[in-house]
C-alpha cells in the first residue's frame, strides 16, 4: 500500500512542477515553488490542469500537433463546458477538465455536444472560436468525437460504467480520465522512446507453445498468452510503453476498432482469439525454460498489436480477463537498433506488419530513405543550431520516436515539415489537416516536401535541404521575435501571435519579390551554415535587415485581421488561418510592395 501512495505523491509533485513552469513561463506569474500553485484561485489552477493535461498527456498519446493544441483552447465566456476542441481530419477531439473537483453530473450534457453542435442550439450563443469550429465540423461526413472527461479526482467503476451506457451513438467514444488514469498515461509516457527492456518473462504455464522448426534461419515461437498475463506484462512499470518502440501505430485511443475489441472482451471473451489477429513480436534472442514454463526474451519489442495489447490492459480491474486468449508469433530476428535499417529482418518485419493503408502514419515515414538521407546530411555537414550563440550545440534530427538527446538541439522532421510545406506551398492546409503531410497518396503532402515535384526521391539535394532547415529557422525566429513582443501585449490582441506559418510564407513571398531563386538558396544557405539574419550577435546588420522583412508581414496581417473584423462582427482566428480569402488577400498586399523599398539582404560584390 505504501508503494502505491508514494506512486501518487510522486505524480503529483510532477504535476505541480509542470504547471508551476507553465505560469511563469506562458501566464506571467513569478511563483516561487510548485507548491505556490496552490494559492491561486481556482479558474487559475483549472487552465493551468488543463494546459499540463494537453501539453503531457494528450498531445502525446494521441499525437496531435502543437500547434492545434494552442489553438483548441476555448475555455473563455460561451465555450458550452468544452475546455478543448480539436479537428483532425474526420476525428473531433472535445476536452472538459476539472481539478480538484469531480462534478459528474455535468457529464449528461457533455456526452449531448456532438447532437447540439449537429442541430446548432449553440450557433447563436457559443463564442465566435467554437463557432467557427462547429461550422467546419458540419462541413465534414462521418465526423468521429472522442469525449474525454478529465478529472484529477478519483472515479468509480460503477460511475464510470453508468455515464458511458448513457452514450447511444457508434460515432461517439467517451472516456473519463480520473486520477488514477491520469497517473498511469503520465508514466507510461515517460517512458515512450526509452530503450525497450533487457528481459521479457512470458509465463507460459497453461498455455499454447509451438516452436516452428521448419523455419530458418530465425528461430520462431508461437505462444498464447492470457488476457490477465498481458494485462500484467503491460502494467509492469518497467515495460509500458517500452514494449512498443518499434511499432508504427501506437495506442490510439478509444476507436470503433477497439471498441468492437472491448466488446468481445467483456460479452464473448472466449471468442476473442478467433476474432483477432494477435500479436507480432521481434526480439534479439530467446530461452524456453520448459522446466518451469517460462520464455525469456531479449529485448522484446511488439511491432505489430499496440492495438490489441494495450486495449486488454486498459480493461478495468474488475473485467476478468483470463478467458481472453490472445496469439503471439515471436521472431529472433537481429539486433533492435537494426529496425532502423532497410537490409534487415527486423526492418522489414516491422515495414510488411504496418503497411495494410496507403496513408502511412508519420512514425512509417521515419524509416524512408529520404529522411535518412536528411539525417546523414545533418551529420554529414555537423551543423550547429544558428539562434544560439555561440554556435555550439549540434543538431540531431529527429526523424523517429525517440528521446531528445540532452545538450544537443534535437529538430524533428514533424516541424521540419509544417514549416516548409507552409513556407513554401500553402499553410491553411497544415491547419486543415497536418497529418496529410505525411499522405503518400496522389492526395497527400508528403512528396510535395520531400521529394521531387511531387515524386518519391531517396536523396535530397543541397538546395532542397538549405530550404528545409531555413524555413524551420526563420519560424524559430518569428517566434522569438513574437516572444518578446508579448512581453508587453496579450497574445490574444495581437494577432501574428496565430499567424506564424502565414508570416513565413509572407516573407518568402516578399524574398521572391526581391530575389532570384538562386539568391535566396544563398541568403537560406547563410542562415543554416552561420546564422546570418537569424542572429543579432552573429551579425547585427543582416539581422537587423531581415527583421523588417518580418515586420511588414506582421503589420500587414494585423491590418488584414482588421480588415477582416470590420467587415463581419465576431470573426474567429480559426476561420482566417484555414480560409483562402485571408491568404489571398494577404498576397495581394504583399504584391503590392516595390523591391527597390526592401532592404538588402545580400550586399552588392557578396
Amino acid at each position: 500500500m505504501a508503494k502505491t501512495v508514494q506512486k501518487k505523491d510522486i505524480f503529483k509533485n510532477n504535476m505541480l512542477e509542470d504547471m508551476y513552469k507553465i505560469a511563469n513561463s506562458e501566464m506571467g506569474y513569478s511563483l516561487k515553488n510548485p507548491n505556490d500553485v496552490n494559492n491561486l484561485d481556482s479558474k487559475t489552477k483549472g487552465k493551468l490542469f488543463l494546459k499540463f493535461y494537453l501539453n503531457e498527456i494528450f498531445q502525446k498519446s494521441y499525437n496531435i500537433d502543437a500547434d492545434s493544441i494552442e489553438q483548441g483552447i476555448v475555455d473563455n465566456a460561451n465555450d458550452k463546458g468544452i475546455d478543448f476542441i480539436a479537428i483532425d481530419d474526420n476525428k473531433v477531439y472535445i476536452i472538459q477538465t476539472k481539478y480538484q473537483s469531480r462534478p459528474l453530473k455535468e457529464i449528461p450534457d457533455f456526452i449531448k455536444l456532438p447532437d447540439s453542435i449537429k442541430t446548432e442550439l449553440y450557433n447563436s450563443t457559443c463564442n465566435a472560436e467554437l463557432k467557427a469550429f462547429f461550422s467546419e465540423i458540419k462541413r465534414k461526413k462521418n465526423v468521429e468525437y472522442n469525449l474525454l472527461f478529465v478529472t484529477t479526482e478519483k472515479v468509480t467503476n460503477e460511475e464510470e460504467e453508468y455515464y458511458s451506457s448513457l452514450v447511444e451513438d457508434e460515432n461517439i467514444q467517451f472516456s473519463i480520465i480520473d486520477s488514477t488514469k491520469l497517473r498511469t498515461e503520465y508514466e507510461s509516457i515517460k517512458t515512450m522512446g526509452d530503450n525497450p527492456p533487457d528481459k521479457v518473462t512470458l509465463n507460459l504455464g497453461n498455455e499454447d507453445v509451438i516452436e516452428l522448426n521448419t523455419i530458418s534461419p530465425n528461430e520462431t515461437i508461437l505462444i498464447t498468452q492470457k488476457g490477465s498475463k498481458l494485462r500484467n506484462l503491460y502494467q509492469n512499470r518497467e515495460y509500458r510503453e517500452r514494449l512498443f518502440n518499434l511499432n508504427i501505430r501506437q495506442w490510439l485511443g478509444k476507436n470503433s476498432v477497439n471498441k468492437g475489441m472491448i466488446e468481445t472482451i467483456e460479452k464473448s471473451p472466449d471468442k476473442f482469439f478467433y476474432y483477432n489477429n494477435g500479436i507480432t513480436a521481434i526480439c534479439e534472442n530467446y530461452y524456453w525454460d520448459k522446466d518451469n514454463q517460462l520464455l525469456d526474451c531479449t529485448k522484446f519489442q511488439v511491432v505489430n498489436g499496440a492495438q490489441t495489447l494495450t486495449t486488454i490492459a486498459k480493461e478495468p480491474e474488475m473485467v476478468d480477463l483470463t478467458n481472453v486468449k490472445v496469439l503471439i508469433k515471436i521472431v529472433k530476428a537481429d539486433k533492435y537498433t537494426s529496425g532502423d535499417k532497410e537490409s534487415s529482418l527486423a526492418f522489414n518485419i516491422v515495414k510488411n506488419n504496418n503497411s495494410q493503408t496507403v496513408i502511412k502514419s508519420i512514425d512509417f515515414r521515419s524509416n524512408d530513405e529520404i529522411q535518412i538521407a536528411i539525417e546523414n546530411k545533418v551529420k554529414e555537414y555537423k551543423l550547429k543550431y544558428p539562434l544560439d550563440y555561440p554556435i555550439s550545440k549540434e543538431i540531431v534530427y529527429k526523424r523517429k520516436r525517440r528521446l531528445n538527446e540532452p545538450k544537443k538541439k534535437t529538430i524533428s522532421m514533424e516541424n521540419i515539415a509544417k514549416t516548409y510545406y507552409c513556407m513554401f506551398i500553402n499553410p491553411p492546409d497544415v491547419y486543415l489537416s497536418s497529418k496529410k503531410m505525411w499522405d503518400i497518396s496522389e492526395n497527400g503532402h508528403y512528396y510535395k516536401i520531400f521529394g521531387d515535384n511531387g515524386q518519391k526521391v531517396n536523396t535530397i539535394s543541397d538546395e532542397e535541404f538549405y530550404k528545409l532547415f531555413a524555413s524551420y529557422y526563420i519560424y524559430c525566429y518569428i517566434d522569438m521575435k513574437i516572444k518578446s513582443i508579448l512581453t508587453t501585449k496579450n497574445k490574444e490582441e495581437y494577432a501574428p501571435y496565430y499567424f506564424k506559418y502565414h508570416i513565413i510564407w509572407g516573407i518568402n513571398e516578399l524574398l521572391k519579390l526581391k530575389y532570384s531563386n538562386e539568391e535566396i538558396i544563398r541568403i537560406f544557405k547563410q542562415i543554416v551554415n552561420k546564422g546570418y539574419y537569424v542572429n543579432a550577435s552573429i551579425n547585427e546588420g543582416k539581422e537587423q535587415s531581415f527583421n523588417v522583412y518580418f515586420d511588414k508581414i506582421q503589420r500587414f496581417i494585423n491590418s488584414k485581421v482588421d480588415e477582416a473584423k470590420e467587415d463581419a462582427e465576431n470573426v474567429a482566428y480559426r476561420s482566417l488561418l484555414t480560409g483562402e480569402k485571408f491568404l489571398k488577400s494577404l498576397k495581394r498586399r504583399i504584391a503590392e510592395e516595390r523591391p527597390e523599398d526592401l532592404p538588402e539582404l545580400i550586399p552588392l560584390g557578396e
